[in-house]
């Protein structure tokens, strides 16, 4: 009785399961691309590249994904077992729910496994060979927005070469950019493009720097300089997408933190960024018995209503979680505590619905 029972709940969840997190990671998807597409290709980047970001950022999305579709899928099980009197069966010939709750266990306890496997290896892993694919495919990129000749803008700058050799060097380039009120002219003989993250440096040789402004006009002659560059101002986009850090796995993430001669002004958010992965499977499991505890107290009328009752509970966990974050960068709260609030909610509202003296069967 006990196995039959095991695979009636198991199958139904796992089709209601998959149908969710298909559901909810497409319309991620189609998000990102909106996001990522204008980004890609105004960066000179071809359609590969997009595709390849797009991969890069599913496992992140699923360590996300995979706690909403667990919750979404057992509530609406529950739900339907109890509208369409299959409790009452159940209690007829002796199985009660927590013979029920505690089949469910096998399932949350996966669902956590699997968002620790992706927070703290698979979504690391997949970031850093998304930000090494981007500055493999960078020269390639520049060429085809660098057209000798012409001026063209590149971030805040606009850039003029009046030719480029078949090795790559630029002949007599122009950079103009301005800031503020002022505008900075610079000119050398020749110079060459040197790969950065979502971006170049300009290793320029033998030329002229003018700040130009209402008073002021200053030149500096130079042998060699670096002008770093940003490609249509798309670089700080791409760096939302691919944090460097955020390609690091938890092990490497520690290791960073337990050194103490770092000065990195990054470390606050690399402390809540771990106390975040570590609380993520948690969280799965929390969203796990939640999902046992509303199947218990509250049926809505129809499926559409527990899916949009579950990314209700989804929106307020989240939005917790980032305030929690945003506390801990500024300092407010220590970085290791940003994800306590959420879980504490979390974590309070499960006792509630789960205490023995307030449930019904």
């Amino acid at each position: 009785m006990r196995w039959t029972l095991a695979k009636s709940l198991w199958g139904e969840w796992a089709q209601t399961f998959a149908v969710a997190v298909f559901g909810i990671l497409a319309v991620l998807l189609v998000m990102q691309l909106a996001r990522l597409a204008p980004l890609v290709f105004r960066s000179g980047y071809d359609a590969w590249v997009l595709l390849s970001l797009m991969g890069a950022v599913v496992p992140g999305f699923l360590a996300v994904v995979l706690p909403v579709g667990h919750l979404a899928a057992l509530w609406a099980v529950l739900a339907r077992w109890r509208r369409d009197g299959e409790w009452i069966g159940l209690r007829a010939v002796g199985v009660s729910f927590n013979r029920v709750a505690w089949l469910t266990a096998p399932l949350s306890l996966g669902v956590a496994l699997g968002v620790a496997g992706f927070v703290h290896l698979v979504a690391p892993a997949n970031l850093a060979l998304g930000e090494a694919l981007i500055k493999e495919a960078a020269p390639e990129a520049l060429a085809r927005m660098i057209q000798p000749g012409r001026f063209v803008r590149l971030g805040d700058a606009k850039i003029y070469v009046a030719e480029i050799t078949p090795d790559g060097a630029w002949r007599h380039p122009l950079i103009v950019r301005e800031d503020g009120g002022e505008t900075d002219v610079i000119r050398a003989e020749s110079a060459r493009c040197v790969p950065q993250r979502f971006g170049f440096r300009l290793e320029m040789e033998n030329g002229v720097w003018e700040r130009r402004g209402d008073k002021l006009r200053d030149r500096l002659a130079f042998r060699t300089v670096s002008v770093p560059l940003s490609v249509h101002g798309a670089g700080d986009g791409l760096a939302g997408v691919l944090v460097p850090w955020q390609g690091w796995s938890s092990i490497e993430l520690m290791a960073r933190l337990q050194n103490p001669d770092d000065g990195n002004p990054e470390r606050r958010r690399w402390r809540a960024t771990l106390a975040l992965r570590l609380a993520a499977p948690l969280a799965a499991l929390g969203f796990g018995l939640l999902a046992v505890g509303l199947g218990l107290r509250w049926t809505p009328s129809s499926s559409a209503g527990v899916y949009a009752a579950s990314a209700a509970c989804v929106t307020v966990y989240y939005l917790l979680e980032r305030l929690g974050m945003a506390l801990g960068e500024k300092g407010t709260l220590a970085p290791e505590w940003a994800p306590l609030p959420p879980l504490a909610l979390l974590f309070l509202v499960v006792a509630l619905l789960l205490w023995p003296g307030r449930r019904r069967e």
